[in-house]
């Protein structure tokens, strides 16, 4: 059988050349009811600097507008980059992403901010490093609508790390590195998943000390992100560079994960 390409249709117009970056992290939702929501980024005039809409369609994604016309929250004069969405039971959608503010003038923080149907809440940081930028966040919700987050960003010195908070629907955890001690290598582009048993499943790319090509490292959770497993490399290929992981778990708990990469052959 041959995979099925459905009619292609604008979101929106006038947006940067990576607007849905980076692909670890959810950018589109479907409530209850079937409406679809695209999140993405594009510069805001009045803003003077790049903001974070959210569309809505409510034909199934063959018409789109903004909610309220108009970024979701408005930052002025600071940019705001790298959306990702999640939805929970009672269709309240949860939207995470980078930005400066004015307190954070060079250093980019996550930023969250909720929509109930009515208004978003106002947007508050997620992470509290003011030395080390914080970037691409990937948000997942699992049972009782706990919100799950993990991004990167340095912690005590500037090589990434993989940070991790949870947000009961009022307050965020205080973020934690979910890996043990990697050394002094990058560790980037996280993907969260959870499973049906409320598990948290995370992979990204990063060297160690083995493999000083990137390689996708994976660590789990099975207690809703309360402490992380050990980490450790998926498929390693010696000398071949893999980057880009997104990560999905099925109704099984069978985890599944696809990524970029180069080895022997190709």
């Amino acid at each position: 059988a041959q995979a099925q390409v459905s009619n292609e249709f604008s979101v929106s117009t006038g947006t940067l050349i990576d607007p849905t970056a980076y692909n670890g992290s959810r950018k589109i939702v479907r409530d209850n009811s079937g409406n679809l929501y695209f999140a993405y980024y594009k510069g805001y005039t009045a803003a003077s600097s790049t903001q974070i809409f959210v569309a809505k369609s409510i034909d199934g994604g063959a018409t789109w507008s903004d909610i309220d016309a108009a970024p979701i929250q408005i930052i002025n004069g600071y940019d705001q980059f790298f959306p990702s969405l999640a939805i929970d039971s009672t269709d309240r959608i949860w939207c995470l992403w980078q930005g400066y503010d004015s307190v954070n003038t060079a250093v980019y923080q996550i930023k969250a901010s909720s929509y109930n149907g009515t208004f978003w809440s106002p947007w508050q940081n997620v992470s509290t490093n003011g030395s080390y930028d914080q970037e691409c966040p990937s948000v997942v919700i699992g049972a009782n609508n706990i919100v799950s987050v993990v991004w990167m960003g340095g912690e005590s010195t500037a090589y990434y790390e993989i940070h991790y908070s949870s947000c009961n629907g009022i307050s965020w955890s205080p973020p934690v590195v979910i890996h043990g001690a990697i050394g002094s290598y990058d560790q980037r582009d996280p993907s969260l998943s959870v499973g049906p048993d409320n598990e948290l499943y995370c992979a990204w790319q990063g060297s160690d000390a083995t493999y000083t090509s990137s390689q996708i490292k994976f660590s789990s959770s099975p207690a809703a992100g309360s402490n992380w497993g050990p980490w450790y490399n998926i498929k390693p290929d010696a000398g071949y560079p893999h980057a880009s992981p997104t990560i999905a778990v099925d109704s099984l708990n069978n985890i599944h994960c696809a990524y970029v990469g180069t080895d022997a052959d190709y």
